[in-house]
């Protein structure tokens, strides 16, 4: 289910499946092609790792706790813009009057007989700009007036539904495709793993797409690995 997810901090490479015959293991790439000698990686069983992995994405991610944390975090950061795209509107819409002001000069120019094959071009251009400029003061209007985002205990269940759906179903290929949707890269390191993550499905879940403006929606939280080594072929701690 890691493949491709879980990395070595230490070599930046990504770590492999391998197997003793009776379990199945992550190791370091490095390790794997040598020895535990020439890179003392740590090795950890498959079945362990991919079931904690899971279950602090539902804890720290998924959760509806999590989830409001992280609406609460979205409308804080719209609040704190507010600002920033007043002054955004206020500059745009000097541009505006600027460019109306030159698509009149053109027209006025085929009124007064010019040719308008003469202006043609000119004429596109700025009716081009001039829709681009008042598309975006439109979605610049919409964030800045927007009301703080009132999650319903409704939408955090269907987001946590939605999130969960695939691994509950159990099937391998949708359990893949939910991590590979939400996880970024998983780094080893010691005796620590580092979970990079996106938050941006729950921006899209919820149907607000320009919610995330201005969000850092890239996010880690570590986890102790102590319990889940191996030494060898051995399970350290059960």
């Amino acid at each position: 289910l890691l493949t491709g997810l879980l990395w070595c901090g230490v070599h930046n490479l990504p770590y492999v499946g391998t197997s003793n015959g009776h379990h199945e293991y992550y190791i370091c790439s490095v390790r794997n092609r040598h020895n535990k000698e020439a890179a003392n990686c740590p090795m950890l069983r498959r079945e362990s790792l991919e079931q904690m992995l899971l279950v602090q994405l539902q804890e720290r991610v998924f959760s509806p706790t999590a989830i409001r944390s992280f609406w609460q975090e979205v409308n804080e950061t719209r609040q704190q813009d507010r600002g920033k795209y007043a002054g955004q509107l206020e500059g745009l819409g000097k541009q505006l009057s600027q460019a109306r002001r030159e698509l009149h000069r053109l027209q006025q120019a085929i009124v007064d007989g010019i040719p308008a094959s003469q202006v043609k071009e000119p004429l596109d251009r700025a009716t081009m700009r001039l829709d681009s400029l008042e598309q975006e003061q439109a979605r610049l209007t919409a964030i800045a007036d927007a009301s703080p985002l009132a999650i319903s205990d409704e939408l955090v269940a269907e987001m946590c539904a939605i999130a969960w759906q695939a691994v509950n179903d159990g099937e391998p290929e949708k359990v893949k495709a939910f991590l590979a949707q939400h996880v970024k890269r998983a780094v080893i390191e010691g005796k620590t793993l580092t979970i990079h993550y996106s938050t941006e499905r729950l921006v899209v879940t919820a149907w607000l797409p320009e919610s995330g403006e201005g969000l850092s929606l890239q996010k880690c939280f570590m986890v102790d690995l102590a319990p889940y080594l191996v030494a060898g072929r051995r399970r350290i701690v059960a």
